[in-house]
């Protein structure tokens, strides 16, 4: 190591995950202005701030050009064992397996891509990673039930109660870009299990900070007028609940984001954030992720499977379409 300086400090920095707290101060230097998908997003974020975090590495269940999940300045593992990116193959279980391997190493992360209806398959092996508290970054994409005609087998359910509930393990549904960043800066800092949940659909990329989306929960837009009821929303559908509350007046959004990291908060913030009107659940996915926060209000939910279908034949026939929605609020509002 005398002899070769610049190794020996190398090797340090992967040893104190030096490189992680480096590539998390670069995440503020990221342009927030665009309305892409997360998916398309989370692509840029993980080559902006991993691009440089030598000691992290992985791939995709096969689906690399659909998840968008791959470090493009990167040779892949079975071309050189410096390549940072790996074709793992269409074996979720394992490619879970073997991050959880690469991460028992002690020196360095990893993250691994499939489609979020397929968590299902490595699921022993994430509990795993949560188990053992390990530092695998979990990249689901295709999050609803509007991924068009591959029909039920694709359309996620269930799956977020599983992932939401699991200890150890911080699951990440973001709405816009300034949520994706949030989810990094809470991965490279703690270097915890996270799962990041990402959509095909595009974001209005409302206004935000990181700051609040660090807390897991907050007040994405303000009611206009006397507060009459809080719409709790993640992911993509925070748009539509946003478009909502701008044409019904009094209708508050909070954007849950990261539901362990808001349960973490204060009980003063989480009853000001939520308020003491009657509250609305809003996601294309199970209801059972937000009994907790909705008791007796209304679950504007999805508890069958679904349908082979375009986006706008799914949202007719299970009367999901922004206007059929709106009616179901005001019914339940008395408007």
């Amino acid at each position: 190591f005398n002899k070769n300086p610049k190794e020996k400090e190398k090797l340090e920095k992967f040893i104190n995950f030096s490189y992680f707290n480096e590539s998390a101060d670069k995440i503020d230097e990221i342009n927030t202005s665009n309305n892409l998908s997360t998916r398309e997003n989370n692509h840029i974020v993980l080559n902006k701030v991993l691009n440089e975090c030598l000691n992290v590495l992985g791939g995709t269940g096969d689906v690399a050009s659909s998840t968008l999940t791959y470090l493009k300045n990167e040779k892949y593992f079975d071309e050189t064992y410096l390549g940072r990116n790996i074709h793992f193959g269409v074996r979720e279980h394992a490619m879970a397996g073997i991050c959880n391997g690469i991460c028992l190493s002690g020196l360095l992360g990893a993250f691994c891509s499939c489609y979020l209806s397929f968590s299902d398959y490595l699921k022993p092996a994430l509990r795993m990673t949560a188990l053992m508290n390990l530092p695998v970054l979990y990249m689901f994409s295709h999050d609803s039930i509007f991924v068009g005609q591959d029909g039920p087998t694709h359309q996620p359910i269930e799956q977020l109660v599983g992932l939401r509930a699991t200890p150890n393990l911080y699951t990440f549904k973001p709405y816009n870009l300034n949520e994706i960043l949030a989810c990094y800066k809470h991965y490279l800092t703690t270097k915890t299990p996270t799962a990041l949940i990402l959509s095909k659909e595009t974001s209005n990329n409302e206004k935000s900070r990181i700051s609040f989306a660090n807390k897991g929960g907050y007040i994405i837009f303000k009611e206009i007028g006397e507060h009459k009821a809080t719409i709790l929303s993640s992911g993509f559908e925070v748009g539509i609940a946003i478009e909502i509350a701008k044409e019904l007046k009094g209708i508050r959004v909070v954007s849950i984001p990261c539901f362990k990291l808001f349960d973490s908060q204060s009980k003063k913030y989480i009853e000001q954030t939520l308020g003491n009107k009657p509250r609305i659940a809003l996601e294309f996915a199970s209801s059972y992720s937000w009994h907790k926060y909705v008791l007796n209000g209304l679950y504007l939910t999805f508890d069958e499977f679904g349908k082979s279908g375009s986006e706008e034949e799914i949202k007719e026939y299970f009367n999901l379409t922004t206007d059929k929605l709106k009616f179901k609020i005001k019914k339940f509002l008395k408007l």
